[in-house]
């Protein structure tokens, strides 16, 4: 089965648990590709990020915090992967059906290393990721949407970014896994 993981950040030491999914997918065959925000540049890293070689595995969204930055590399985004799926990136730049996500580019950022690949599952960690998998899914980027939850994206998020939050992701998602006792 071909695994995606969206994730804030990776490889990160305060993260096991993703780690240790990842490598668990990776022991039963599974072909994994992790998609990050951001790399964190820690020097000291997970023996297992050598051992299973997963620097190979990762993608960054890498889009630049300077507008004007951001403005030319889009450009330059635009213009290199247009042919492999011009649909989808005019989707990815609809401010009208996509808001700020379309508008701060973030979204034509994250969709681009998905071009040329096809899932059988999309695996979120937190929901403001599960929220990003959403909208790609809509663009149609192939794959199952599996969001796990874990703790303040059920809690605190919400109360800070109001109760439709994840409508989107509910609406788009395919399974939710929310890590709780309760």
């Amino acid at each position: 089965m071909k695994i995606a993981f969206i994730v804030t950040t990776f490889p990160t030491l305060s993260e096991t648990f993703i780690l240790d999914q990842i490598t668990g997918l990776l022991d039963m065959g599974h072909d994994v590709e992790i998609f990050a925000q951001t790399n964190p540049k820690d020097k000291k890293v997970h023996s297992d990020i050598e051992k299973y070689q997963l620097m190979k595995r990762v993608h960054y969204f890498a889009m630049p915090q300077n507008k004007i930055k951001r403005i030319l590399k889009a450009i330059f985004l635009i213009i290199k992967n247009f042919h492999k799926s011009p649909l989808k990136i005019l989707k990815s730049l609809n401010v009208f059906k996509y808001g700020k996500m379309a508008l701060s580019l973030r979204l034509l950022y994250s969709l681009i290393p998905f071009l040329d690949k096809k899932f059988d599952i999309i695996h979120c960690h937190f929901g403001p990721n599960g929220i990003l998998g959403a909208y790609l899914k809509e663009i149609s980027i192939d794959g199952k949407l599996v969001n796990t939850f874990h703790g303040y994206d059920m809690s605190s998020f919400i109360i800070s970014n109001g109760n439709d939050l994840y409508k989107k992701l509910f609406l788009n998602g395919d399974l939710f896994l929310p890590i709780s006792d309760y």
